[in-house]
């Protein structure tokens, strides 16, 4: 039985991708797309994303630069001083992002990927 499990999984996985990997809704976005879609971006315009989020951050939040409130929505207290001095410093440098910030940048979004889905879908 469980030679026949590892002979259907092996069929289905090939060089590392899955085949056939469940489709999301036409005109849906999931986590995966906007993770994608992150490559994109440029150091240029990427801040347009951070600031998908920080909007949802609360006003007491974006004045003191932590998160106070469990609401799920915006920036967790681990990112919220880094990721709101970003927004803050984006209006000094035209609104972009210096190298360095950009790649820290990226990798702190994907944690959010499943926010801005719910953002870009309409249901946040």
């Amino acid at each position: 039985m469980r030679n026949e499990r590892i002979e259907q999984l092996a069929l289905t996985v090939t060089r590392g991708k899955i085949k056939n990997p469940p489709k999301p809704k036409p005109g849906k976005w999931t986590a995966n797309l906007i993770i994608q879609s992150f490559e994109k971006y440029t150091r240029h315009n990427f801040i347009k994303v951070v600031e998908a989020i920080y909007t949802y951050q609360t006003d007491d939040e974006k004045r003191s630069d932590h998160t106070k409130h469990n609401n799920g929505v915006g920036f967790n207290k681990i990112h919220a001083q880094f990721m709101g001095s970003l927004v803050a410093n984006s209006k000094r440098f035209h609104g972009s992002l210096s190298p360095k910030q950009f790649v820290v940048a990226k990798k702190i979004m994907r944690r959010y990927a499943g926010q801005l889905a719910r953002i870009k879908n309409g249901e946040q």
